[in-house]
Order: structure tokens, then sequence, then C-alpha cells
């Protein structure tokens, strides 16, 4: 699945939002993007691999 994000122009123009917007993008490029290349598949729920995630949702539930 593709995923195509893109900020509205009027929030790209406030700098809380764009510090916000700058933590999320190197976040899933540091932490989530490589779980592409480990998980098969998202729907494997009992792979062991998957606890990791457990720890990374909760760091960004964090922030």
């Amino acid at each position: 699945m593709i995923w195509n994000f893109e900020t509205e122009p009027e929030f790209q123009k406030e700098p809380d939002w764009q510090k916000e917007f700058d933590w999320i993008d190197k976040f899933v490029r540091a932490e989530v993007q490589p779980f592409d290349y480990v998980l098969e598949s998202p729907y494997e729920v009992r792979n062991p691999k998957r606890k990791k995630l457990q720890v990374i949702e909760r760091e960004a539930a964090a922030q």
C-alpha cells in the first residue's frame, strides 16, 4: 500500500506545525519504514518481530 501524504499549504506556514511534520517524517523513515523489509505482511499479527513495533508505538504516542 502506498500513501502519498501532502500537507495543506496553510499548515506549512505555521512553524510549530512544521516541527511536528519534520519529527514525524524523520521518525517514520528511521523507525517504521525498515519494517517493510522485515515483516512479510502487515496482517501477520503473531509474528514475533512485531513486538518491536509495540515499542515504537509507545514512543510515537509519547510525542
